[in-house]
């Protein structure tokens, strides 16, 4: 089992987290020879930008759910 670590962000710091991730993700996605193929294995870039993608997908619904908590009164 992966040990893991809670850690608080506000919306503000989440943006830029977002951003930072997105911005790695490209990079990565660029310097991959095999990402955006559909046969053969995945490279460390390749990898890399996937891990990146998910890490942005949590990050997206982190931000929803505050985003819904304001919406609805709640801190």
């Amino acid at each position: 089992m992966d040990k893991k670590a809670k850690l608080e962000f506000t919306l503000a710091e989440l943006d830029i987290l977002y951003s930072a991730i997105n911005r790695e993700s490209l990079h990565y996605a660029h310097s991959s020879r095999t990402y955006g193929k559909t046969a053969g294995h995945e490279d460390y870039y390749h990898k890399l930008a996937l891990m990146a993608g998910q890490l942005q997908s949590r990050i997206f619904d982190a931000q929803q759910e505050i985003r819904i908590a304001q919406i609805m009164g709640d801190k």
